[in-house]
C-alpha cells in the first residue's frame, strides 16, 4: 500500500489539511494525503475512521464510506464522490494552481468562482438540511459552503472530514454530540445488519476516546 501515496500524478482537490488524489488502482475512490503540518495521533485518526464510517451508515447518499485511516503516511482513502460539473473543475483548477505556485492567494477568477459557489450552496434546500444535521452532531466542524455541493443522484453531499478529538490546554476533547448522534441513528430506518455494525464502531469509538483521554491525563 505504501506505494499508492508516492504522488505521481496531478491532485483533483487541494486544501488547508491536505491533498486529494484519484486513487491510482481504483476509480471509485480517492485519497487524501495530508500536510506534514497537519499531524494527528494514531488515537485521532482511529477516531475519525470509526466516527465516518457512522455518519456513512445514518447519512449513506450525503457521506462519502472511508475505507482506510492511517498515520504513516498519514492518508485516508475514501469513496469518490460524482459532484456537480462546475465544483470538480474548481476544484481541479485551484489545485492545478497551488501544485504550481503552492499555498498563496488564488488569482481573482477563482476567487470570484469559488464566491458563485459557496452563493448557490447557501441558498441550497437540501445542503442546508444536511449542514443543520451534522451541526447537531458535530460541535465544531467546517461548514464553510464551499465543502458542499450536490452530486448527481440530486443529493447533497459533505466532501470533508471531520475532526473527532481535539487535543486543547484543558486536555482531549471529544467534537461529537452523542445524544444528539444517538438521537440521528434512532431516526433512521436500519436494517438488523446496519445497527450491529453502528453499534459495534460506536463501541470502538468511546473506547478509543477513553484512550486518548488517559494518554494525554498521563502526559501531563
Amino acid at each position: 500500500m505504501p506505494e499508492l501515496f508516492r504522488k505521481p500524478y496531478c491532485p483533483i482537490g487541494s486544501g488547508a489539511e491536505r491533498v486529494v488524489y484519484n486513487h491510482p488502482e481504483d476509480e471509485r475512490k480517492v485519497i487524501g494525503i495530508f500536510h506534514d503540518y497537519a499531524s494527528e495521533t494514531p488515537e485521532q485518526v482511529k477516531a475519525r475512521f470509526y466516527f465516518t464510517k457512522i455518519l456513512h451508515i445514518i447519512y449513506p447518499h450525503n457521506i462519502p464510506d472511508i475505507h482506510h485511516a492511517g498515520t504513516d503516511p498519514h492518508v485516508i482513502i475514501s469513496d469518490k464522490l460524482d459532484l456537480d460539473e462546475d465544483y470538480v473543475r474548481y476544484f481541479e483548477d485551484l489545485s492545478d494552481f497551488r501544485y504550481v505556485h503552492g499555498f498563496v492567494a488564488p488569482p481573482e477568477e477563482l476567487k470570484e468562482r469559488a464566491e458563485r459557489i459557496k452563493e448557490e450552496n447557501e441558498l441550497n434546500v437540501e445542503i442546508q438540511k444536511l449542514k443543520t444535521a451534522l451541526g447537531l452532531i458535530v460541535k465544531d466542524f467546517d461548514d464553510d459552503p464551499i465543502n458542499f455541493s450536490i452530486g448527481s443522484d440530486g443529493k447533497s453531499k459533505y466532501v470533508d472530514t471531520f475532526p473527532v478529538l481535539l487535543d486543547t490546554t484543558d486536555g482531549v476533547v471529544e467534537n461529537i454530540n452523542f445524544d444528539e448522534l444517538e438521537l440521528s441513528i434512532n431516526k433512521v430506518s436500519l436494517s438488523e445488519q446496519d445497527r450491529k455494525k453502528i453499534d459495534s464502531l460506536l463501541e470502538r469509538l468511546k473506547r478509543i476516546i477513553e484512550v486518548a483521554k488517559d494518554k494525554r491525563t498521563r502526559r501531563a
